[in-house]
């Protein structure tokens, strides 16, 4: 059994939801692991990690603001959000849905430095 943990940094543009998959497939790639589980942790409390349908578009963001107005204070939404994900690893690629792809959603307006810790544990 082996395991590797490193930071991905990820630079936002603006509120929403950017996808990652790109970057964490490419990580999980040069790992070498045939089979294994991946765990991502976002370190910010104003950001958050999903696992939703791969394509262009932001409903759920747009859900977010509704539901947390604009001068929502940090802490208020929260609960709403995850801050890891768990993904299987096999045959060396995430195990993810052929329409699956993983996300940052940044809750700030403008763009920010995030971190995710990735932790994959796997042979």
């Amino acid at each position: 059994m082996k395991q590797v943990q490193d930071l991905l940094s990820v630079s936002t543009r603006r509120r929403g939801h950017h996808n990652i998959t790109g970057e964490v497939s490419g990580w999980v790639d040069q790992q070498a692991m045939q089979c294994g589980l991946l765990v991502a942790m976002v370190q910010h409390v104003r950001a958050a990690l999903t696992i939703r349908e791969n394509f262009d578009r932001d409903d759920l963001h747009a859900f977010f603001r509704t539901l947390e107005g604009d001068d929502s204070p940090a802490g208020d939404t929260a609960p709403l959000y995850a801050t890891q994900l768990t993904i299987p690893v096999r045959n060396g690629r995430l195990a993810l849905g052929a329409r699956q792809g993983v996300y940052l959603y940044e809750d700030r307006d403008s763009g920010q430095t995030r971190s995710v810790v990735l932790h994959l544990i796997g042979e």
